[in-house]
């Protein structure tokens, strides 16, 4: 019997290319895990397709949106962003970590947000994530990676009439 072979997962930051690609994942990502992102489905859908490709243009350096892509096609991503404020330059955020269902389970977060970090380490000192409390598996893998914890905000999301409260995170990428 022959075993088949897996394509290998490819990570690379996205460009204007990936637009379409990147909008259509990301406006999956806000109606499946309507919990997981601060950003609503309808406030992204009303963004149109340059304003996509604006962000992912090699001007907005060194904000960047990691894509991991099989066989060609977008099925994960994680963004990185820097604050244009003089006096917070030296801090990071993480955001928008997403894997398509049919993908989840082999790692392919952990890459993305590995694949952050490496870039986030030659831009600032410290990378900022946060994190809806109920979300046990990302909580899980940011703290994995070394994130620890620094706040909570109670009623952070309302989604539906629901609060959802969040953990502030944060994590070090220069030695002590």
């Amino acid at each position: 019997m022959q075993q088949s072979q897996q394509s290998p997962i490819q990570l690379r930051p996205l460009n204007q290319d990936d637009a379409a690609a990147w909008r259509e994942i990301r406006l999956e990502a806000l109606q499946s895990s309507p919990t997981a992102f601060e950003s609503s489905f309808e406030e992204e859908s009303a963004r149109d397709l340059a304003s996509f490709a604006e962000w992912v243009s090699p001007a907005t350096l060194p904000n960047v949106v990691i894509g991991a892509f099989l066989d060609g096609t977008l099925i994960g991503n994680a963004g990185f962003f820097v604050s244009g404020a003089i006096k917070s330059r030296h801090k990071g955020t993480l955001f928008g970590v997403f894997v398509r269902p049919p993908f989840r389970g082999r790692r392919i977060a952990r890459q993305l947000v590995q694949e952050v970090l490496r870039h986030a380490a030659e831009h600032v000192e410290i990378i900022h994530a946060s994190v809806v409390i109920e979300n046990l598996a990302a909580r899980k893998l940011y703290y994995d990676l070394g994130f620890r914890p620094f706040g909570f905000e109670a009623q952070a999301l309302k989604i539906d009439g629901r609060y959802h409260d969040e953990e502030h995170i944060a994590l070090s990428l220069r030695p002590a």
